[in-house]
């Protein structure tokens, strides 16, 4: 073989393909799968990013001898449900003696709410309520800006209230409960006393904490 046919066919071997250096190794990516979706993982739930419970006392009432705890639950986003409960000492007059006394009194409320605008964290509501009172007398019994009387009441309340940034809520509200049963007292009282009539009106003032 000469030397003429030596050099070129070096060279093609040596640019042979099969002799040039291998490509690099691709990169493996390892695939990551997402776990199986199911309806509704799209849709983000706002209950819980909404206060659903508010803890609240009345401190008018708490002027007039009687203190008031009560709790508003959110049922859905403009419907709350109240629970109330209220016991102290009211003053009346002895119907022997006309006498100013003290005497024991005990409520118990509950409320159905509707807030047409906004919810229990501020807005306005419109709702029905039930009350029952417990004191032995058939007389009106003043409170601040509201009055009270023994027997079970059921009428309409409007009202609204606002929640502060840092959870103190104010409630403010007007009740028209008109009474569907009054017990008798002990000792009735005569004529010339402030006797109650069938209608329970007033405002009720309420400061309590948002959760």
């Amino acid at each position: 073989m000469r030397w003429r046919e030596v050099i070129p066919l070096t060279f093609l071997l040596l640019t042979s393909p099969a002799l040039a250096d291998p490509p690099p190794a691709p990169i493996r990516h390892v695939e990551v799968k997402e776990p199986p979706r199911t309806e509704g993982d799209d849709v983000i739930s706002s209950y819980t990013a909404k206060p659903f419970l508010s803890i609240h006392a009345l401190p008018l009432r708490l002027l007039g001898g009687v203190g008031v705890l009560g709790a508003e639950v959110r049922i859905l986003d403009k419907l709350t449900a109240i629970g109330r409960v209220g016991y102290g000492k009211v003053t009346t007059l002895d119907p022997v003696s006309a006498a100013p006394r003290r005497q024991p009194y005990f409520e118990l409320e509950v409320q159905a709410r509707y807030y047409p605008i906004g919810n229990m964290q501020g807005g306005l509501y419109s709702g029905v309520g039930f009350i029952h009172a417990v004191v032995d007398t058939d007389q009106l019994i003043t409170a601040p800006f509201l009055n009270l009387s023994s027997g079970s009441h059921v009428g309409p309340n409007l009202g609204g209230n606002y929640a502060f940034p840092f959870g103190l809520l104010v409630d403010v509200q007007l009740v028209l409960p008109f009474r569907l049963y009054r017990p008798e007292p002990t000792v009735p009282s005569p004529e010339g006393f402030d006797r109650a009539g069938s209608l329970r009106t007033g405002f009720n003032v309420a400061l309590g904490y948002l959760f």
